[in-house]
């Protein structure tokens, strides 16, 4: 049996580590480089060096991708780090990153909106079931323990800065996502974060390097650009480098991307894809001279900011392991048709400079050495009320078509270690055994 994996982020890889002594063959596509959205580019001159073109990091509950790097002889390259987290917000940077720190941070409101505030971010901690926070908004939760000025003045700017006008119909269980697992990611109660030394992209090519020697067929820059249907058990992949016939798909890619290639068109696949909107990310990388602040990382509350935060890449990874340069990366989550993604970098540094001055002050253009700007029209789902039932199955939507990614990781993050477990849970022999089976539930946690 042939089956065509279509997307090499860690997603698709997983997927064919798992598919790779099968028996059967498999061929993955990817129309870039591996790693999806944790891909990286090479550091510009040091040989072995690369940076992500979308800030990553490790939790230490992340424990798939900590066994991944440890399997493939990277462990001792795998460091921790403390970290220290910010909002900026009337002016200044306050702490944010420990209880007491929320005690102090005065934009959330009186001290009695602040306890408020820590008693209620300690329900999500505290809960290990999510059922619960998915059919209410992320207002409604707070308004129901008294903490509504709180929610105004904290989490409101947040979510818009994230998900735009949308803000208002983001479920709990978004948050419950975030911060119950980032909760165990503490040591005597400060976050630890992890980093791959060299980058995230070592981990990819260890990865493909692993798939090619058990016999995966991996075809990176090969764009798939047409799937055309020979019937329930056949299909035909154009590339751009030529046609393949195969009797599985396994799609990681946006459903919606899908539903444009697949011949003839599926009434289901374009229906249901289209409920599932995406959000999209603008990253400007600066190579600056100096350091910047204590902060790996600064939220945004103040609406006249022209971005959603910055990371400090440097305050996690020392300069050293970049030959003493020091790395931010300034981040906007927008529409896909936002003028934001349009812009050159010149252009978007020029339009954040006045915001940069009021994060760290006396920043000016003499600080950046080099830039780069990367943009991906589906950084994340749109995360909205009653998107857990407009979750895809993984297999349900077309016979012989098997689907995992992103959406199916609601309400953990869509970070790397979440996007490898969707494809850890599935039933890919089963997929593999009866492509016409459109029977399989949803891909959902437990």
């Amino acid at each position: 049996m042939r089956v065509a994996l279509v997307g090499g982020g860690i997603t698709g890889l997983t997927a064919a580590t798992r598919l790779a002594e099968s028996g059967h063959e498999i061929v993955l596509y990817e129309a870039s480089s591996a790693g999806g959205l944790a891909a990286g580019f090479p550091f510009p001159g040091m040989e072995g060096v690369w940076l992500e073109k979308f800030y990553h990091h490790l939790f230490r509950s992340d424990l798939h991708i900590v066994r991944f790097i440890e399997e493939l002889g990277l462990g001792a390259d795998l460091i921790w780090q403390t970290s220290r987290s910010g909002l900026f917000a009337d002016g200044r940077v306050w702490p944010f990153g420990t209880p007491l720190e929320l005690l102090r941070c005065r934009p959330i409101g009186g001290l009695l909106e602040r306890l408020k505030m820590g008693l209620s971010l300690r329900v999500f901690q505290k809960t290990s079931d999510w059922d619960q926070f998915d059919a209410m908004t992320c207002e409604e939760f707070f308004a129901s323990r008294s903490c509504l000025r709180g929610y105004r003045g904290l989490w409101e700017p947040l979510l818009k800065a994230k998900f735009g006008d949308a803000y208002a119909r983001i479920p709990a269980a978004f948050l419950w996502g975030r911060i119950y697992p980032r909760s165990r990611s503490r040591e005597k109660g400060v976050e630890t974060l992890g980093y791959l030394r060299g980058g995230f992209a070592r981990l990819m090519q260890a990865m493909m390097v692993r798939l090619e020697e058990r016999g995966v067929l991996v075809r990176l820059h090969h764009e798939v650009q047409r799937i055309e249907r020979l019937g329930p058990r056949r299909f035909r992949v154009h590339t751009s480098r030529g046609a393949e016939v195969f009797d599985r798909i396994i799609w990681t890619a946006p459903p919606a991307q899908l539903a444009r290639i697949l011949e003839p068109p599926e009434e289901m696949v374009t229906r249901l894809a289209s409920r599932i909107e995406y959000v999209a990310a603008c990253c400007l990388i600066l190579f600056v001279k100096r350091r910047l602040s204590d902060f790996y990382w600064i939220n945004n509350l103040d609406p006249e900011v022209t971005f959603g935060g910055c990371i400090e890449h440097t305050n996690l990874v020392p300069p050293e392991h970049y030959g003493g340069q020091r790395l931010l990366y300034v981040i906007n989550y927008l529409r896909p048709d936002h003028p934001y993604m349009r812009l050159r970098s010149e252009d978007l540094l020029r339009l954040h400079l006045p915001s940069l001055a009021r994060l760290y002050p006396g920043f000016d253009a003499s600080l950046v050495e080099r830039k780069f700007v990367f943009r991906t029209a589906v950084a994340s789902p749109l995360y909205d009320l009653g998107f857990r039932d407009r979750i895809p199955p993984f297999s349900g939507w077309s016979p012989g078509i098997g689907m995992l990614g992103m959406a199916q990781v609601y309400p953990m993050d869509r970070n790397m270690n979440h996007c490898a477990e969707v494809a850890l849970r599935c039933d890919l022999e089963a997929f593999l055994d009866d492509a016409t089976d459109c029977s399989t539930p949803p891909v959902r946690r437990a």
